[in-house]
């Protein structure tokens, strides 16, 4: 029992002079991570023989179906399809024997297909060299077919376990024509393809031969040996190699690995590969690059190690391409579950440590990658803790809050210093420049509470506008600047005034930082204020000026949670998608020409997990968001562990390579391009350019953008530039038509003010045989001509159309003055009609109606004749009666025959008929009345004239002719008589009267119808009758010439046709 108080006492003794700390334990991370390609995710095939890299960056690998380049992000493969190879299977790399330092861009090396075909490699390009091939072959023993000679690929060659050759030839990656030829007995050493030394060796093998610059060493029975002109020279080994426990001095340790491109060499043992160095002294420096990686059971055969990135390339003959990148950063986590290493807030412990809030307290030390977990018990026992706030003040004390609730413990950790209610919800913990413990609260403002009062207490400093206090630092001795989840003020601690600074207002401020505006101006209190905020990005806010910066292409930086400056002047901002890297001074230059480049972008430097993190999500809403220990460590919180770095170590990583225009394509054909410029075929289809430039890095840190400019001016940029993923950096054009073009393209090297590459891609499209100048030339012509001819054609169209419608325009005038003859001759005839209508009326008036009336009187008067029986006066008026009676009944015939035909139209036929019988009876009825008018009257008819006419008009025509004769002659002669004149027919009536008028005759001579009607109308009024317009009509009926003669009375001539 004694003995149990006693260790009681001692336990009790070290509580109170030491930390007590529960569950202490170390763990420790691996130092790279590793990514693994294969025939499912890039590679051709997964036999990797040889690696290296070009001058350019890219990273060739030699394999069974093809020569493979790599550019961090895509494989392509160069093989029979693209190279004028036999076979394609490629067989090892060779440095280039025409001379060149390794380190000048002009290096060139050279991958060997089978058969000895050299593919040249240059500026990430691979193209087939038969000049190169015929030079190689000019080499001692390799131009004598049947000999045992092999070419070295370096360290360990996989052809080892299937060859034994007699000559190895050992390329020396530098100078002209350098070579070593190793046989079993001797070795031999050539520059510029002559011998220069021979040097006796007997080595049963090859393999273990290798060389540093121009030296050669073997590593044979556990020894390494230089092998010059001057004999042979045993090196002894230094370094990380000696203290591994597996190194046994004087055994064979190890493989050695011999890149004979890369100039480089290492040694394995036991999962771990040093590098190895000649140092003055015969020794070789041995540094542990890799640890506790299997390369036995990956069957790796060839490495290439990038020392300016800490990136290994590991060739496996069986499993492909292992990259292996050395972590810059480390993650701390706990040993809990996952939701004890989500961490926000933490403090300074000590210089290797930090404290949460729940009381881990996690560290490491710069000298191991050991990680260090311990708790803190007074917290740890806590079960109420928030996580969020945790601060050490100057005193070591550590402060932290849970919910409304401030805790303050002493640094050795036994006691609670004090405990605190403010009976409001507690955000965050801020110690000023003057040992103020400042409170910021959710919804009463600002507290304060200093130790060193007598009886330390939280008061309230201020509240108004103030709540949701999201961060708090102090600007000068008298300002505080205040961030809430409604915008950002500044507070004067003398007078306690609250400034809003305007434009803040919708931002949710989440973290802030204060550096001194350099140079420094007039006023030393004038600072540089950076604000992060919840969703709308980060800002600068100096001399009165809030200024907005752009975001990266995938706008990540809206939402960050911390900045913080580092050492070497370059911030760095946590985001839910990563930690981001930007130099302040491009920011500040950004800020300096903010309202003229507004458009400009920013480099940025993106980190994620695949460089150490075990998430890219960070956590912010805490103070400090980023924790500076004094070992130089930076201390970030995220949603799984506390991610540690020292940010003045981290090797950025810039994009800085060259842009290659690799090939281009069109219509689904792929074509290798040759320098800076394309010549399409006619009518490109489906364009596609691949570009490429070796990043291996991660992808969004490649900002490449292009234009495309039909012909730009010599001295001209694009204003507008399209953006390429930077996993995909092959541009789609589609179609283009004939014409120059320049493809501009623009690539982000870094960091820096406007620190671009530019390349300009010259592009001809042929035109077709219908886009060339001379056919233009001749199109314009044809359209010349074709306007001429079509306004000629046109005119003579024009013309013809206008003749046509002259002649249209004729006819229908023709119709017209048809149609106005035609009514003119209605008009006419229609007066001509009313004209007779009037003279019949006139003339049955006049020779019908007074007849009428005599026969009337007469037949009265025969009653009283009879009753006084005079009866011989009756028979002589009963002749008188018949005679009238028969007068008016041949009227009224001839009237009528005449109306038939003026009224009726009747059809008029002719026949043949004889003058003489056919007048005979016209004769007798005139016979008492030309008796009364005391004429004579004579038949001269020749009995024997037959003529073609109608009768019945015919006998009108001269029953009138006779009658007016014998109206207007008084005892004069009247004759009718046939005459032959001109072999015409004339019937002739003539009279010894006293003669017609000579406007009658001229009248009658007249063969004008219209004259005749129009004087008839004349005439018939005139003279009182109808007789000779009967006539006229009537001849020209029966087309009868009408001749009228007077010689002593009148002659009337019907000349028969």
């Amino acid at each position: 029992m004694k003995k149990y108080l006693v260790l009681l006492a001692i336990l009790l003794i070290f509580a109170s002079n030491n930390y007590i700390f529960a569950q202490s334990q170390t763990n420790e991370q691996n130092a790279y991570t590793v990514h693994y390609y294969t025939e499912d995710n890039g590679l051709p095939q997964n036999s990797v023989k040889n690696i290296s890299a070009d001058s350019e960056g890219f990273i060739w690998l030699t394999t069974e179906t093809g020569l493979v380049r790599f550019d961090g992000k895509n494989f392509f493969t160069f093989d029979k399809s693209n190279l004028p190879i036999t076979y394609n299977r490629f067989s090892m790399l060779q440095p280039s024997l025409e001379g060149g330092d390794k380190n000048k861009k002009s290096r060139k090396l050279y991958a060997v297909a089978e058969g000895y075909q050299f593919v040249r490699i240059e500026a990430g390009k691979a193209t087939m060299d038969s000049v190169y091939t015929n030079r190689i072959r000019s080499i001692p023993h390799l131009k004598k077919s049947g000999e045992n000679v092999l070419m070295s690929n370096g360290a360990p060659n996989y052809l080892r376990d299937w060859l034994n050759p007699d000559y190895y030839v050992i390329a020396v990656p530098e100078g002209e024509g350098n070579f070593f030829i190793c046989e079993r007995q001797k070795i031999e050493y050539y520059s510029n393809w002559k011998k220069k030394y021979d040097y006796t060796f007997k080595t049963p093998l090859p393999w273990n031969f290798f060389t540093i610059r121009k030296s050669l060493y073997a590593y044979t029975n556990n020894e390494f040996t230089r092998i010059d002109k001057s004999g042979l020279t045993d090196l002894s080994v230094t370094g990380d190699l000696v203290t591994d426990h597996n190194y046994v001095p004087g055994k064979q340790n190890g493989k050695i690995y011999w890149n004979n491109i890369s100039d480089q060499v290492f040694l394995y043992l036991e999962k771990n590969l040093y590098a190895l160095k000649e140092v003055p002294g015969d020794k070789f420096k041995t540094t542990l690059l890799i640890k506790d990686f299997d390369f036995v059971k990956n069957n790796i055969t060839s490495i290439h190690y990038d020392t300016a990135n800490r990136r290994f390339f590991l060739g496996s003959v069986t499993k492909g391409l292992f990259v292996l990148k050395n972590k810059s950063f480390y993650t701390l986590r706990t040993s809990g579950n996952n939701l004890e290493n989500v961490f926000y807030g933490q403090a300074i412990f000590d210089s290797n440590s930090v404290i949460t809030p729940k009381g881990y307290i996690l560290g490491k030390s710069l000298k191991s990658s050991k990680i260090n977990l311990k708790n803190f018990p007074l917290i740890h026992s806590e079960k109420s803790a928030d996580g969020y706030g945790i601060l050490s003040d100057r005193k070591g004390n550590i402060w932290r809050k849970s919910g409304d609730v401030v805790f303050c413990y002493n640094i050795q950790g036994k006691k609670i210093i004090g405990e605190w209610d403010l009976k409001t919800e507690v955000n965050h913990l801020y110690e000023g420049d003057d040992g103020t413990i400042w409170i910021g609260t959710r919804s009463s403002g600002l507290f304060y509470i200093n130790l060193s009062d007598p009886k330390p207490t939280p008061r309230q400093f201020i509240k108004g506008p103030l709540d949701r206090i999201s961060f708090v630092l102090q600007k000068t001795p008298q300002t505080l600047v205040i961030g809430t989840a409604h915008g950002l003020f500044f507070l004067n601690l003398s007078s306690k005034k609250l400034v809003f600074i305007k434009g803040t207002e919708n931002f949710y401020i989440r973290s802030l930082y204060i550096s001194q505006i350099t140079p420094a101006g007039k006023n030393p209190d004038e600072k540089e204020i950076w604000i992060t905020t919840y969703e709308d990005g980060f800002f600068l806010f100096s001399k009165n000026k809030l200024i907005k910066f752009p975001l990266d292409k995938h706008k990540y930086l809206s939402g960050t949670h911390c900045i913080f400056l580092d050492k070497l002047g370059y911030f760095w901002l946590t985001t839910n998608k990563g930690l981001f890297r930007i130099a302040k001074k491009d920011l500040l230059d950004y800020a300096g020409s903010h309202f003229a480049n507004e458009n400009k972008s920013i480099f940025s430097l993106h980190f994620t997990k695949e460089q150490g993190f075990y998430t890219n999500e960070f956590n912010g809403g805490c103070q400090p968001c980023a924790l500076r220990l004094p070992n130089g460590y930076v201390s970030l919180p995220s949603l799984d562990g506390l991610v540690w770095f020292i940010p003045e170590n981290i090797k950025s990583e810039l994009p800085e390579k060259n842009i290659i225009l690799d090939r281009y394509e069109v219509r689904g054909k792929s074509i290798a391009a040759s320098g800076d410029s394309i010549i399409f075929p006619l009518n490109p289809q489906q364009i596609k350019i691949y570009l490429t430039t070796a990043y291996f890095g991660n992808p969004a840190n490649l900002n490449i953008s292009y234009a495309l400019l039909e012909n730009p001016q010599s001295k001209t940029m694009p204003d507008e530039w399209l953006d390429l993923d930077g996993t995909n950096t092959t541009i789609p054009i589609g179609s283009l038509t004939a014409g120059n073009y320049t493809l501009f393209i623009r690539k982000s090297n870094g960091f820096g003010k406007d620190n671009y590459t530019y390349k300009k891609i010259s592009i001809i499209v042929p035109p077709d045989w219908y886009e060339t100048k001379w056919f233009r030339v001749a199109a314009l012509l044809v359209f010349m001509l074709a306007v001429y001819l079509f306004i000629r054609l046109r005119l003579r169209i024009i013309k013809k159309e206008n003749r046509l419608l002259e002649i249209k325009i004729a006819r229908r005038t023709r119709k017209l003055e048809h149609t106005f003859s035609a009514l003119e001759k209605s008009e006419r005839e229609l007066h001509r009609q009313m004209h007779i209508q009037t003279r019949l009326i006139a003339s049955m008036s006049h020779d019908i109606k007074t007849p009428l009336k005599f026969v009337s009187n007469a037949a009265g008067r025969i009653e009283d004749m009879l009753d006084n029986e005079k009866i011989d006066a009756v028979v002589k008026l009963g002749k008188t009666i018949e005679h009238s009676t028969d007068q008016m009944y041949n009227l009224l015939e001839n009237l009528i025959a005449y109306v038939k035909t003026q009224v009726y139209g009747s059809k008029i036929e002719f026949e043949e008929t004889n003058l003489f019988t056919s007048l005979s009876d016209k004769f007798e009825i005139f016979e008492h009345v030309i008796r009364e008018r005391s004429n004579q009257f004579s038949n001269e008819v020749d009995t024997l004239v037959n003529v073609v006419t109608n009768a019945q008009l015919l006998g009108i025509i001269v029953h009138n002719l006779i009658d007016n004769a014998n109206k207007f002659s008084f005892n004069a002669d009247i004759k009718i008589r046939t005459a032959i004149i001109d072999a015409k027919i004339h019937l002739i009536i003539s009279d010894s009267g006293p003669g017609m008028p000579d406007e009658l005759v001229n009248w009658l001579n007249t063969s004008s119808k219209t004259d005749s009607f129009e004087k008839a109308k004349l005439f018939s009024i005139h003279y009182n009758g109808l007789g000779l317009t009967i006539v006229k009509e009537l001849s020209m009926l029966l087309k009868l010439n009408l001749l009228v003669e007077k010689n002593q009375g009148t002659l009337v001539h019907l000349i028969f046709p």
